[in-house]
């Protein structure tokens, strides 16, 4: 056949070496493994067979040379394109936004803390929300317009973080929950009911009950 597959079998090792020093590099693979396990160790015991089927060809010649080598380079192509989608599927599942909230301790009834969000795009925006509700089980049907106590949005910094400071007065004795939530999908409903949504949109949600002595009776 006229191919040097000690060649192949070594540059079938530096793209497999490359791409996942990219996952490693953008945080990806370990995106890859919890969200696809399966297909992940599909792909790299994929990458494993095409390499053990190079070695062979290495080591036999004639029609067996021929068919070990193709069928090596067949199989970690199949690998190498698997792993690219996972690749890429894992960079555009973003992780829920990050919220971090407590109550201000003092003589007025404050919500503060943070959000953050990662690997948004530059043409996408964060959206926060934060609603006192007055349900005693915290049922969204309760909350009104007049409820929303902070409505914001904003971009992402050039490295696609975002990050949103709170400082938000409650009104005492007039709620039960208060309710925080980020989104960068359409709209935030999927905090309060078990619905289907895209792992790139997923919302985040946390409710904190307002302390008795400041929560409507």
């Amino acid at each position: 056949m006229g191919v040097d597959f000690g060649k192949a079998l070594a540059g079938v090792t530096a793209l497999g070496a490359g791409i996942a020093v990219l996952a490693g590099a953008t945080g990806a693979f370990e995106q890859m493994q919890r969200n696809t396990p399966q297909l992940t160790a599909l792909a790299f015991s994929l990458a494993v067979v095409a390499g053990m089927l190079v070695v062979g060809a290495g080591w036999t010649k004639g029609n067996a040379e021929t068919y070990l080598g193709i069928a090596g380079l067949g199989v970690f192509l199949i690998a190498t394109i698997l792993g690219i989608v996972l690749l890429v599927d894992a960079r555009g599942n973003r992780p829920p936004p990050s919220i971090k909230i407590a109550f201000k301790k003092g003589s007025a009834l404050a919500v503060t803390g943070s959000i953050k969000v990662e690997q948004m795009t530059a043409k996408e925006t964060l959206r926060v929300r934060v609603v006192g509700n007055s349900s005693p089980v915290n049922k969204a049907l309760a909350i009104k317009r007049k409820d929303r106590l902070l409505d914001a949005q904003l971009g992402s910094d050039p490295s696609g973080d975002a990050e949103l400071p709170l400082d938000v007065p409650v009104p005492k004795n007039k709620y039960v929950w208060v309710d925080v939530l980020a989104w960068i999908s359409d709209k935030p409903d999927a905090c309060y009911a078990h619905q289907k949504r895209s792992t790139k949109n997923t919302p985040g949600c946390v409710a904190i009950r307002i302390p008795e002595s400041a929560a409507a009776n």
